[in-house]
């Protein structure tokens, strides 16, 4: 399914979130979400008035090269052009936070290609690879696509702890970048979204956390230390849904070879001491 060129008004929830300084979580996801419904927009403008300018071989190639990208989109980030209405398709990635990262990758790609193409009106130039392999060290196996990091282990049971070393100032500094950090289970996410933009160049280097209980079903999160819905054990923390596997996973919508090399983003699955206490009964998810 190609993409529509119908309006399409946001939600209130995207409408009312502060994106110039989000507050939460729930800010960055209704902002985010706001992104991708104006991205839709724009890609089908800017595909409308290029196909006005070509040629009718060259229209025949941009509306392949059309269909390639939706479907290499579609194949990347699990998602699916086969729901029932435009709305149904927004509403599935975003529940799930490693979905939407990847759909952000595609999309902020595409508006730049076909921008590019509008501006040359010229002959067509190859579409950015988003496919390049990587060699990161955190890969759950070969060929491990450079947007991703995984653990190399997923749990059903226990206790289980890692941390991320996150400079967002300078990965802000280098490329606008939506990241994904938490726990992954068949189609739900569970964790932190991040939008790092521009005007986050100054924002400094922080240390994040993620626990997860399988035992008694709960989710914790701390910022350099400061634990954001209640300390491990507690009754604050975040329900999820027990009887599944979780895989420690960070998501990028930009590379992250360059940002793991330069020692921007480190994730700490356990290879290595962390650099915060783990919490009492917790083992690091490397572990099997």
């Amino acid at each position: 399914m190609l993409l529509t060129t119908a309006l399409i008004i946001l939600p209130p929830s995207a409408r009312a979130a502060n994106c110039d300084s989000p507050r939460d979580d729930t800010d960055v996801s209704a902002c985010i979400e706001a992104e991708l419904r104006e991205s839709d927009i724009k890609i089908n403008q800017r595909y409308q008035q290029l196909m006005g300018k070509l040629s009718e071989p060259d229209k025949l190639e941009l509306r392949a090269d059309q269909r390639t990208w939706i479907k290499q989109r579609d194949s990347s980030c699990g998602s699916s052009s086969k729901e029932s209405s435009r709305e149904s398709w927004f509403q599935s990635l975003l529940k799930d936070y490693r979905k939407t990262v990847c759909i952000v990758r595609f999309t902020r790609t595409r508006v730049t290609y076909l921008e590019n193409r509008l501006t040359a009106q010229s002959s067509p130039v190859p579409t950015p690879s988003l496919e390049t392999k990587s060699t990161l060290p955190y890969a759950a196996a070969e060929n491990e696509d450079q947007y991703e990091l995984r653990a190399k282990h997923g749990h059903s049971r226990g206790k289980w702890y890692f941390e991320v070393k996150l400079a967002g100032g300078e990965i802000a500094k280098k490329a606008e970048t939506a990241l994904q950090m938490g726990f992954s289970t068949q189609g739900l996410t569970v964790g932190r979204i991040l939008n790092l933009r521009k005007r986050d160049s100054g924002v400094p280097t922080v240390r994040l956390g993620f626990a997860l209980d399988l035992d008694n079903g709960k989710y914790y999160a701390h910022t350099n230390g400061t634990w954001r819905n209640g300390s491990p054990g507690s009754a604050e923390g975040i329900d999820i849904k027990l009887g599944r596997e979780y895989r420690a996973v960070i998501s990028s919508s930009t590379s992250l070879s360059e940002i793991v090399k330069e020692g921007l983003l480190n994730a700490n699955f356990g290879q290595s001491p962390f650099d915060y206490a783990m919490p009492a009964g917790y083992r690091p998810v490397a572990e099997r």
